[in-house]
């Protein structure tokens, strides 16, 4: 039987798109010191001050791995996924605040993933539809967050 090894690209390594036995490579890897974890599930080659750049052109990637089946929320969405002041907004089943370099998460319960949200870049986390986008910034900033800004507050000056 021939065995086939994928080459794994060192400076982005995440668990949840690696098998059983890459995992355990990787873990074997980290402690030679051969790579780095940067957070828990993820693990890169490069240097510390390297790892905000590195999510940030990984962004869609990063966000797919460790949400998925979430959906672009508020700002982010109307930003069409770029980070607000370093932060994402998505939407999920659950309520989430991860800090990873140079970006923070924030991952707000509503509404699952609806059949008219369409998937990003082919992966697990979608895009939501206007209506949605619209609805959801409409939504007022309340609580301890209400300084985190996750809706548009010029949004009733758009044309529907």
């Amino acid at each position: 039987m021939k065995r086939t090894t994928r080459q794994l690209d060192d400076a982005l390594l995440l668990y949840p798109e690696l098998s059983a036995a890459q995992q355990r490579s990787v873990q074997r890897r980290i402690k030679a010191g051969e790579l780095k974890s940067v957070v828990k599930g993820f693990v890169s080659s490069l240097p510390e001050s390297e790892w905000p750049s590195l999510v940030a052109r990984n962004r869609i990637r990063v966000l797919a791995a460790f949400f998925p089946m979430t959906v672009l929320g508020y700002r982010t969405a109307f930003a069409g996924g770029a980070p607000s002041k370093d932060t994402v907004h998505l939407v999920g089943t659950y309520r989430r605040t991860v800090n990873l370099p140079g970006l923070t998460v924030q991952v707000w319960k509503g509404p699952p993933m609806q059949a008219t949200d369409v998937p990003m870049q082919a992966s697990s986390i979608y895009f939501p539809t206007q209506e949605r986008l619209r609805l959801e910034n409409l939504t007022p900033n309340r609580g301890a967050n209400a300084n985190a800004q996750r809706t548009l507050r010029a949004l009733c000056h758009l044309n529907a």
